[in-house]
């Protein structure tokens, strides 16, 4: 009786064992790509693995062999090969918890990309010259190249506010990249302080209702000890 406790004990260890040190396919393929620093993590309920992965990118794509590099954290969240693929590029930090709605739509899978210098994202030395749109666009079309052999079905682009810039940003230095872009209310600024914003709120709506939400904002404003410019 004992033995066989034994022996039962030992299977279990043994199976517990070989589920522990189980990759997938997809694991297995990211694992052999060069320069990739790969982690799985808890996934979705919409999806069936997830990954953090950090790319060697470098700072200056103009100078790719010998200058700084810096890593650039990314989010795969893992549906099926032949699904299409949605990759946000965001202008901000991420987190793993983000989910786009064109991949909840088209049920497939999706890259969630940080901007550099933001997050976990940032060189060891902020050389501000580096952090511009052709630089950006430079980071995600190489990601295209990375990913798009492991994942060959259709691309969409897409990203939310300073996110959709950057997909406009990346369809203008890269127009085939991807096979389709999708900016939600992405802002074109020209300039630092985009002076056709005051045009716009001059005019937009009522002038009462513009009398309305001036005054409350500055309301706003001093209740929580915070001043605006042109409160």
């Amino acid at each position: 009786m004992k033995i066989l406790v034994i022996i039962i004990g030992i299977s279990f260890v043994n199976i517990y064992s070989q589920q522990e040190n189980y990759i997938t396919d997809l694991h297995q393929k990211l694992l052999s790509i060069p320069n990739l620093s790969v982690k799985s993590i808890d996934a979705d309920s919409h999806f069936s693995e997830a990954f953090e992965i950090f790319i060697f990118q470098p700072l200056d794509h103009l100078n790719p062999n010998n200058g700084p590099k810096f890593t650039q954290r990314i989010y795969l969240h893992h549906i099926d090969f032949d699904k299409p693929m949605v990759m946000e590029t965001d202008g901000y930090a991420i987190n793993s918890k983000r989910k786009t709605e064109l991949a909840n739509i088209l049920k497939c899978n999706e890259l969630i990309v940080e901007h550099r210098y933001f997050g976990e994202s940032k060189p060891d030395s902020m050389i501000w010259k580096y952090l511009n749109t052709a630089q950006a666009a430079a980071d995600h079309n190489r990601i295209v190249e990375i990913f798009k052999p492991i994942y060959n079905s259709k691309w969409i682009n897409t990203g939310i506010s300073k996110g959709g810039q950057t997909t406009i940003f990346f369809k203008y230095y890269y127009p085939n990249a991807v096979d389709v872009w999708v900016p939600y209310v992405a802002p074109l600024n020209l300039e630092q302080e985009d002076h056709r914003l005051n045009a716009f709120f001059e005019k937009v709506g009522t002038e009462d209702c513009r009398e309305k939400i001036k005054k409350n904002f500055r309301g706003l404003c001093w209740k929580t000890e915070i001043q605006f410019y042109h409160c």
